[in-house]
């Protein structure tokens, strides 16, 4: 990836992963968990997997001070950047790769990184064609001292755009009596999926959890306070190959177009070895072979 700190007018620390064979790619904005504060290269793993099937990856990384609002402008800004230089800048080490940002950029987040995904699309659409949420936590902290939600609960959101949910079952499993839940009942993934409209999907892993889509050494840290998948056998690498596979092949069927890739979204059949126990809900009812795109309502 490009460690792009603070040149071209960019305000945010960004790493981006990107195919380096000659074409033009789709684009993923991604925040990472904490609003942004756990870096980037935590996800490295997954973030590598899904640029090497052909999609730029843009994972911002943010001051741990800001505000969450003032995260959800630098979220927008760090947008505007890539409309303008993203291109430019990757040809500077792959010369011949082209971001198709203007068209086919989806927002991607984890944790309460998901909540600055909503933050910007209810502020308005932009480019953006869709979003991608790992294991989506509303509020600014899971011990609840700190009220800030973006979802009310029994109202949908004032936007319409396809979005994948991933949610881990195990986040809302406390790991120490110490430590509350990483991503609690009543703030996870289920109350971004009930405010979300039609098309969406949400995949629940529920023997994995919600640290699991980290590289092993920030598991190994993030472990003291999240719950993981602990049965016999587990492996995480598999978990995360699974995690960008499901990306990959969600963005080629609905923001690519191919509606056939679907299938490795929805068909746990096709699942690689060890993913067990996953939960499939969608909402379809407005077209079977949604397009990328968003609206406000």
């Amino acid at each position: 990836g490009i460690n792009a700190e603070y040149g071209d007018g960019l305000n945010e620390h960004l790493d981006v992963y990107y195919p380096t064979v000659a074409g033009e790619y789709m684009v993923i904005l991604f925040l990472p968990g904490l609003d942004g504060d756990i870096p980037v290269v935590a996800y490295a793993d997954v973030m590598s997997n899904i640029a090497s099937h052909g999609i730029i990856v843009v994972g911002i990384t943010t001051f741990p001070s800001l505000p969450d609002d003032d995260i959800a402008v630098e979220f927008e800004k760090v947008n505007a950047w890539c409309l303008q230089y993203l291109t430019t800048y990757i040809q500077r080490y792959s010369s011949g790769v082209y971001a198709d940002d203007k068209n086919h950029t989806v927002l991607m987040g984890h944790s309460a990184g998901c909540k600055m995904v909503v933050k910007f699309l209810i502020g308005g659409c932009s480019n953006i064609k869709g979003a991608i949420l790992l294991n989506p936590v509303d509020g600014s902290d899971p011990w609840g001292f700190i009220d800030d939600y973006v979802i009310t609960v029994g109202k949908y959101v004032n936007y319409t755009t396809p979005t994948l949910i991933l949610g881990a079952g195990l986040g809302s499993v406390s790991r120490h009596f110490l430590f509350p839940p990483c991503a609690p009942q009543g703030k996870n993934f289920p109350r971004f999926y009930n405010a979300f409209h039609c098309p969406k999907w949400s995949l629940n892993a529920t023997v994995w959890g919600h640290a699991d889509f980290l590289d092993p050494y920030w598991l190994d840290v993030a472990s003291i306070a999240c719950t993981s998948n602990e049965q016999p056998g587990a492996s995480f690498d598999n978990f995360r190959l699974w995690v960008s596979g499901l990306i990959n092949a969600w963005m080629a069927g609905v923001i690519g177009g191919d509606c056939s890739q679907l299938k490795y979204v929805v068909d746990s059949s096709l699942y690689p070895t060890g993913i067990q126990k996953v939960d499939i809900q969608t909402d379809l009812s407005c077209g079977s072979c949604p397009i990328g795109g968003c609206a406000q309502s």
